[in-house]
């Protein structure tokens, strides 16, 4: 350990006495927040014409992902005298790249070590100020299981100072690597927060693009195609170019280099011609990059001409229009909720024509469900064509974070445009009502009502009388008076339970609504009950019954039974019907008889139903009946029978004196019988209430008065 431990502070100081020498010409640069060092183990490359054609197509497709950040070179075995920070945008570049590639044709030397050099880049980065952002690239393809620094344990006390200064190390090993080697340049990467990639055609190369494009935050590879070639072999491929597109990049990861590419834009001119002034094109031994600028929307066609190999096509597009989630914070369990997103082209919002925008709402359980936004003013939308796209989704069941994948797309194009966002749903406050009292309210008497519990998922939940807001209408005349009075004060005027008192004004049918308004989770929440149905009519009072005139009656005299006269015994005959026909009477006869005693002792139906201008509707006694229901099913009426909408689901059942309402529904909570709902059989006698389809009836036993002309 102590060996080790020399053997770094060595090495540190050797560093830093190349970084002071080497500083200068460095400085020389802008310095950056966010550097790539790229180490290249140009010992490990040289010698293999392959190796030499790898490393130069990676270094044109990574110059290409990294367009415009400040890079600097670094040889494996010359750590001390670096090229750069240099920017690949600037117009010398090219001379900077034709010194890269000198460098790794050079003759090299006897290595440092990676260990070394990462001190070297430790030091340099250090000496530059450079950001966290900064990262490092390390390129190999060292086939010596010998190497010292195959044992992590050498290389981890300096990667411990590049991960507390935040400097990811990336590892990048070609074929006849050492896998040795290679597994610690994983663990390099693993632990210092990068990736370690295998660089073979054309898989290697795809990964490593689109991970970098990832990584930059640059979009993602969409594949076009993929093929084997043979000779004289001619592939045809094609590909659409979405309407906005501000510049698409074609990539082409190819075996062999002997290959002819043509690429024609929907009117038939070849890109290399028509399109000169706004496309570019990079040619490398393992990798064809065609790039335009401002492409025409529609169908192109790509022409592939090679000799041999595997070749695979990609394609990654930027258009002019970008996708934005309004941000509403977290939405109520139980209710619906409107999700609103915008397009934006160059910042300023727009219309786009003839494009789809859809958005797929992933539940905290995994579900997706898809709806599609619109800006006609319908479904959620406000305003028609004001650049708001919006739709209105059903309930949320479940709390958690919900995942918002936007999508823009057109019919007959394979390119869309995605954005990411996510909402949190949550138990927002609610008033839980309990009745006391709603019928025979006595007008200018004031009355306990109802008690109104303000909770969150059951638990109490403080508000403000004032964040309650109650609406009361009556059917006719004054509709009285409401108030809210806290029965605890827990804070500051709030409370969670509150007694509901009304006092009416005249009689009257009245109607109660209570609204929670309030902000609550960083959004203005409303919260309103169901509609409470007050009654401050009197009952009708009933006359005393007239009294029963006494009468005299006789008292019967008993007489005598008379003699039994005796029957002659029946004669019989030829002529007499045969005994089975009499038996099949009596049976006939017996079941008549039966029906008719049954029919006989069931009630009648009696009573009436009065609509809330005190009319009768329903004359129960009077009701015209078919002969089969009024033998069989005397005592029962179903709701169909009676005329009234929303009734069709229940029956009337008269036992006695007695009149029973039950449903037929499997959700019965349209009827409410004296403003609960109609779940189980309920008895209903004079001055109950049943409501249905928003109108109010009164069941009676009474016909209503006459009134004189």
């Amino acid at each position: 350990m102590r060996f080790i431990l020399l053997s770094v502070l060595f090495m540190v100081g050797f560093a830093l006495w190349g970084v002071t020498s080497a500083v200068p010409a460095v400085q020389a640069q802008t310095p950056s927040d966010r550097l790539t060092v790229l180490i290249i183990d140009r010992a490990s490359i040289q010698g293999s014409q392959e190796n030499i054609d790898l490393i130069n197509s990676f270094l044109g497709l990574f110059f290409k992902l990294k367009e415009g950040q400040p890079f600097v070179f670094i040889q494996l075995d010359d750590p001390t005298i670096p090229l750069g920070p240099v920017e690949t945008d600037r117009e010398d570049f090219s001379g900077v790249r034709a010194q890269l590639d000198e460098a790794l044709l050079a003759t090299s030397t006897p290595s440092v070590g990676l260990a070394g050099t990462l001190a070297e880049v430790y030091n340099l980065l250090n000496g530059l100020s450079a950001g966290a952002e900064s990262v490092i690239y390390f390129v190999t393809a060292s086939d010596s299981g010998t190497n010292p620094d195959a044992r992590f344990d050498r290389l981890e006390p300096i990667l411990n100072l590049h991960i507390e200064a935040g400097w990811p190390v990336f590892t990048v090993v070609l074929p006849g690597t050492n896998p040795g080697f290679g597994r610690v340049l994983q663990d390099v990467s693993d632990k210092t927060g990068g990736e370690s990639y295998f660089l073979d055609t054309p898989d290697g190369f795809r990964d490593f693009t689109d991970r970098t494009l990832r990584l930059e935050s640059k979009g993602s590879l969409t594949e076009v195609d993929s093929a084997v070639l043979d000779p004289d072999t001619v592939i045809e491929i094609s590909l659409n170019i979405a309407p906005g597109t501000d510049k698409t990049t074609l990539m082409f990861f190819k075996d062999n280099e002997v290959t002819d590419f043509r690429l024609k834009n929907p009117y038939g001119f070849e890109a290399s011609t028509g399109d000169r002034t706004s496309s570019s094109f990079v040619e490398l031994p393992h990798l064809v990059m065609w790039e335009l600028v401002g492409p025409m929307a529609g169908k192109w066609q790509i022409e592939v001409r090679g000799n041999q190999g595997q070749i695979s096509v990609w394609v990654i597009s930027t258009n002019k229009y970008t996708l934005g989630l309004q941000d509403f914070g977290a939405v109520p369990v139980g209710e619906p909720t409107t999700i609103t997103a915008f397009i934006t082209e160059d910042g300023t919002r727009t219309t786009v024509e003839s494009a789809r925008l859809s958005v797929k709402v992933t539940a905290p359980d995994g579900l997706s469900i898809i709806h599609e936004l619109n800006d006609d003013g319908v479904d959620g939308d406000a305003v028609a064509q004001d650049s708001h796209y919006a739709v209105t989704i059903p309930p949320l069941t479940a709390e958690g974070e919900y995942r918002v994948d936007l999508e823009l797309s057109w019919p007959g194009f394979e390119h869309t445009i995605n954005a990411r966002g996510s909402f949190q749903a949550q138990t927002f406050p609610a008033l839980s009502v309990t009745l006391e009292r709603t019928e025979l309210l006595i007008p200018g008497d004031r009355a306990k009502i109802a008690t109104v519990f303000a909770n969150v998922n059951g638990q109490p939940f403080s508000v403000l009388v004032e964040d309650i807001t109650l609406e009361l209408a009556a059917n006719v005349g004054e509709a009285g008076n409401l108030e809210l009075v806290p029965q605890s004060v827990i804070t500051q005027g709030r409370a969670f339970m509150y007694d509901l008192f009304y006092t009416p004004g005249a009689e009257a049918f009245t109607t109660v609504i209570m609204r929670l308004n309030l902000e609550y989770a960083g959004r203005q929440h409303s919260f309103a009950t169901d509609t409470l149905i007050l009654s401050s009519y009197l009952p009708t009072p009933v006359p005393a019954p007239l009294p029963t005139p006494f009468l005299l009656t006789a008292v019967p005299v008993p007489t005598q039974a008379p003699l039994p006269i005796p029957v002659p015994a029946p004669v019989i005959t030829d002529d007499e019907p045969p005994i089975i026909l009499i038996v099949v009477l009596a049976v006939v006869g017996g079941i008549i008889v039966i029906l008719v005693i049954f029919r006989l002792s069931r009630p009648t139906p009696h009573g009436f139903l009065y609509n809330d201008q005190g009319e009768v509707v329903v004359d129960f006694a009077g009701l015209v009946r078919s002969p089969m229901s009024n033998l069989i099913s005397r005592n029962v009426v179903r709701g169909v029978e009676v005329g009234i909408p929303g009734l069709e689901g229940v029956t009337f059942t008269f036992r006695g004196s007695g009149v029973f309402m039950s449903s037929m529904q499997v959700a019965p909570a349209t009827v409410r019988v004296n403003n609960q709902p109609l779940i189980e059989e309920r008895a209903i006698d004079d001055s109950t209430w049943i409501g249905t389809s928003g109108r109010l009836y009164k069941f009676s036993t009474k016909p209503a008065p006459r009134t004189e002309d």
